[in-house]
């Protein structure tokens, strides 16, 4: 069983998760959402779905429902005609926490511990708490505190070149976006969001 089906598996992680689709109604960047459900949810089920041989039992439909459910709303948060609304979410949330009870009452199989988040890292990321900041926000308040005019795409390009440890530079079909140790990520948009808000605390 791959550690993403395990995490399925896990009811913290599925609380936590649905916490972030619900932060992502309001200030989650589209693709990079849609994205993330199709990684952790879409892909991991339907390998999953793929690989059963009896197709006829509650879990197998169990584990279907949730797979629509979250390329549904990874559809809707990629292609913006219809938003995603909290009753999506609630909906996927049900749907999950049926495939789980299913899971752990037919006893399929035995399902070692997550490993521990502590050690690497949830796989759906929350916003910091007030007042901290990341590695890619602190090196912006730093650019900006040495020169406030400058633009974003010279702090764009600036920061991608030399990133913090561990964090790297993509520019590919998801376009423009940052990763970092622990599943941290940062798109474009972000960080276009973030300079504008590291700026204002310089110029008030």
């Amino acid at each position: 069983m791959t550690s993403n089906l395990r995490y399925l598996l896990e009811p913290d992680e599925r609380e936590h998760a649905v916490s972030i689709m619900r932060e992502w109604i309001e200030h989650g960047d589209g693709e990079s959402c849609a994205a993330t459900l199709e990684r952790l949810i879409v892909s991991p089920l339907g390998d999953w779905i793929e690989s059963q041989a009896d197709t006829g039992n509650n879990l197998f439909h169990a584990a279907c429902d949730m797979m629509w459910a979250a390329q549904g709303m990874a559809n809707r948060f990629r292609y913006g005609r219809d938003p995603v609304t909290p009753e999506h979410v609630s909906d996927l949330n049900a749907k999950w926490q049926e495939f789980q009870i299913l899971f752990g009452h037919l006893a399929l199989l035995k399902i070692p511990p997550l490993l521990a988040s502590a050690a690497h890292g949830r796989k759906f990321k929350a916003g910091r708490k007030p007042g901290t900041g990341g590695p890619i926000r602190k090196r912006i308040a730093a650019l900006l505190k040495k020169n406030p005019r400058l633009k974003n795409p010279e702090l764009w390009e600036t920061i991608k070149n030399a990133p913090p440890r561990g964090w790297q530079a993509f520019d590919n079909r998801l376009g423009e976006y940052l990763e970092g140790p622990g599943n941290q990520s940062m798109t474009r948009g972000r960080f276009d969001t973030v300079c504008g808000e590291e700026r204002k605390k310089i110029t008030g």
